[in-house]
C-alpha cells in the first residue's frame, strides 16, 4: 500500500480526485486530462462546463447514478471521468451503463432524428480488469465485423494505472506524467516537485496538504481511511483467493495421486481448522452482543447468518 509523506495529498482518495477534476477552480486539469487521453481520438475540446454528477431515472425502478466528475464542452460533447480503486467483477458493463444514461439524458424528448449526443466515458483504474493484459490504456469505439469504426460518438477509454511504467507506441510522454502523478503523488516530496514541468506543479501546489482548512482536512483524512480500507479489503480477497486455489488444487492433486490416508488426514486437518476459526467467529460474534451492539450489526461484521446468532443471545 503506498504511504504518503503527508506534503501532497493521495490523488485516488475520493476527496482529492474531486478536487483536482470536479472543481470550478481547477476545471482547466480535467480539460488537458481528457484532451490528453482521448484528444488525438475526437480532437481537442477548448472549454469545458461542469454539469451536475447525480442523474436519476425516468422512473422509480430505475436507479440513481453518480459520477465522479462530468461535463461538456461548447459543442455539446460530454465527458464523464470514474476513479475506481476497488476490484469490481462487472466494472465494464457499469461504465456502460453510466455512458448510455448520460446519452439517454441528453437526448431530447421528441427527437425523432435519433441525434446522438457524443459521449466519451474516461475511467481510471487503480486495479487490475481481465482486458488490462499487461496495456496501460485500452480505448474502445463501436466497430464492426471489419475492425471498421462506425462511428466516434461514442467512447469508452480504461487507464490503468498500475502499468503506467510500460513502454508502449500508444503512450505519450504527457499520459506518463499524469498517471505518475495520480498514482505517486502522495508519496512525492519538494524534490520531486521540482523536477515537475510547470503545469503538474500547479496541480501539486493545489493539493498541498497544508493548505486546507481544519474540515476540509479532517474530511481528507477520512477519505484517505475509506482509501486504505478499500485497499486493505482488495488484498484480503486477493490472498483469500489464493489459498482457496491452493486448497483446490491440493484436492485435486491428492484425488490424483496421493494416498487415501494421506488426503483424509489433511481433510479432517482443515475441517477442524475450519471449525476452530468458526469457534472463534462466535465468541467474537459473543462478546460483541454482550457490548450491546444490534444483532444485524453483528451478522453483517462477522458474516454469520442471524439464526446463527440467534442461540448467542
Amino acid at each position: 500500500m503506498k504511504k504518503s509523506k503527508d506534503i501532497f495529498q493521495i490523488p485516488t482518495t475520493d476527496f482529492t480526485f474531486k478536487h483536482i477534476f470536479a472543481s470550478e477552480e481547477n476545471k482547466q486539469f480535467l480539460q488537458d486530462f481528457i484532451n490528453t487521453f482521448i484528444g488525438a481520438d475526437i480532437g481537442e475540446i477548448v472549454y469545458i462546463e461542469l454539469l451536475p454528477t447525480e442523474k436519476y431515472g425516468t422512473d422509480p425502478s430505475q436507479r440513481r447514478v453518480v459520477y465522479d466528475a462530468f461535463c461538456r464542452d461548447d459543442t455539446g460533447r460530454q465527458f464523464l471521468v470514474e476513479m475506481q480503486c476497488a476490484q469490481q467483477l462487472n466494472y465494464v458493463d457499469r461504465s456502460i451503463i453510466y455512458t448510455s444514461r448520460a446519452i439517454s439524458d441528453a437526448t431530447q424528448r421528441g427527437d425523432r432524428n435519433f441525434s446522438l449526443v457524443p459521449t466519451y466515458s474516461i475511467n481510471i483504474l487503480d486495479c487490475d480488469l481481465p482486458i488490462a493484459q499487461g496495456r496501460s490504456i485500452v480505448k474502445c469505439f463501436l466497430k464492426d465485423q471489419d475492425n471498421q469504426i462506425l462511428t466516434r460518438g461514442v467512447g469508452i477509454c480504461y487507464i490503468f494505472l498500475r502499468n503506467f511504467a510500460a513502454e508502449q507506441p500508444d503512450v505519450t510522454e504527457r499520459m506518463r506524467m499524469w498517471m505518475h502523478i495520480l498514482w505517486g503523488m502522495g508519496d512525492m516530496d519538494e524534490a520531486d516537485y521540482l523536477k515537475m514541468p510547470p503545469f503538474f506543479r500547479g496541480l501539486m501546489d493545489t493539493c498541498r496538504i497544508k493548505k486546507l482548512n481544519t474540515m476540509a482536512k479532517e474530511k481528507y483524512r477520512k477519505s484517505v481511511l475509506e482509501y486504505e480500507d478499500v485497499r486493505i479489503a482488495v488484498e484480503d480477497n486477493h490472498k483469500i483467493g489464493f489459498a482457496e486455489g491452493l486448497e483446490k488444487g491440493m484436492e485435486k492433486g491428492l484425488e490424483k495421486g496421493m494416498e487415501k490416508g494421506l488426503k483424509e488426514g489433511m481433510v479432517k486437518g482443515m475441517e477442524k481448522g475450519r471449525e476452530e476459526g468458526r469457534q472463534r467467529l462466535l465468541e467474537t460474534a459473543r462478546n460483541l452482543l454482550k457490548m450491546g451492539i444490534p444483532l444485524d450489526d453483528v451478522a453483517q461484521a462477522t458474516g454469520l447468518s442471524v439464526e446463527e446468532l440467534q442461540p448467542l443471545l
